[in-house]
């Protein structure tokens, strides 16, 4: 790509349409462009656009806020945590008071 001054208004044809672009763009809030982006490109902008939005999700959540605090950074890599991990987190294991929760017990204290 060459970049250099071009007089205005002298006829030249790219700046004339570049004016005309320009013009479209300020008058109706929308950039006009017909180049093609490569698709990994855009997979990588439609990736990061998730994840931001994502991220933003799990950041103002309601839910997961014990597992947040430990993993306030979302990931499409799991996370490299062992059974024991995931249940401790969770909550959701043989403990009392998740067996009763789910009906599999009458009571939540330790036997």
């Amino acid at each position: 790509m060459k970049v250099s001054w071009v007089r205005a208004h002298a006829g030249n044809i790219g700046n004339e349409r570049a004016d005309q672009l320009a013009k479209d763009a300020t008058q109706h809030g929308q950039p006009y462009s017909h180049i093609k982006l490569p698709k990994p490109h855009i997979k990588g902008l439609l990736r990061k656009r998730m994840l931001d939005e994502w991220q933003t999700s799990w950041k103002n959540g309601d839910t997961g806020r014990k597992i947040y605090n430990n993993m306030p950074s979302v990931s499409l890599r799991p996370p490299n945590w062992i059974r024991e991990d995931v249940i401790f987190f969770s909550q959701h294991g043989p403990f009392p008071a998740s067996l009763k929760r789910f009906h599999l017990s009458d009571s939540d204290y330790c036997s």
